[in-house]
């Protein structure tokens, strides 16, 4: 029994190293407004893809996407989701998860209903510009 306890503590402090906190609402450098950088993004943006424009904000453990411009013609250009590695449905159809891998860095999945399947990662610079 005490072996037990020992592997079910052992677990969670694993658990808990693995998954990073999200930052304080007021030091979270992804929070504010993201514009797509034609010149630095690869594979190139055409004209409709480099006009895409994504705000970040952040209420309590959650954060609210909205953005404008790109390809996409969705009707609901705005969602909340928590960064807790589990999955939520958007608006759009398709459910998406993800975690923070450090402060600056946010690993994510997405789930698409046409069966399509991709992993993505967000990244700011630590001084948050870029």
């Amino acid at each position: 029994m005490r072996a037990f306890h020992l592997l079910v503590w052992a677990g969670a402090i694993v658990v808990l190293h693995s998954q990073p906190s999200p930052p304080k609402p007021d030091q979270d450098p992804f929070v504010g407004s993201w514009r797509a950088n034609a010149d630095q993004s690869k594979p190139k943006l055409d004209k409709t893809e480099a006009s895409y424009e994504r705000v970040i904000a952040r209420a309590g453990d959650e954060l609210v996407f909205s953005s404008t411009g790109g390809p996409s013609k969705a009707k609901a250009r705005a969602y909340h989701l928590r960064c807790d590695d589990r999955f939520y449905p958007l608006p759009t159809g398709p459910t998406l998860r993800c975690t923070y891998a450090s402060a600056y860095r946010v690993d994510g999945e997405t789930d698409d209903p046409t069966g399509e399947h991709h992993y993505w990662t967000r990244e700011v610079s630590p001084d948050g510009n870029k």
